[in-house]
């Protein structure tokens, strides 16, 4: 006696994907991004790895985190979010 495999969770019942969702627009209202000023400010803190490798390592993870939160926040200000 031969058995079928086992396909539960996968074939045609399984659900396809769909296109991702459109991200809502900013409101109209909203103030131009200055890039040029949010590409200065990475620029900036970026140099603050510069001697990274001069420093204690203890040191090391205070500055990615510094680093990293400058970034989030002024991706965050470029994206409107």
């Amino acid at each position: 006696m031969t058995s079928e495999p086992d396909h539960r969770g996968f074939g045609a019942s399984a659900p396809k994907p769909g296109p991702p969702t459109p991200k809502p627009a900013p409101p109209s209202d909203a103030a131009p991004v200055d890039t040029e000023a949010a590409e200065a400010q990475v620029a900036a803190v970026l140099t603050g790895l510069d001697d990274l490798d001069e420093r204690p390592v203890a040191e090391h993870v205070a500055a990615f985190e510094a680093v990293h939160r400058t970034l989030q926040d002024t991706l965050a200000a470029v994206d409107g979010s």
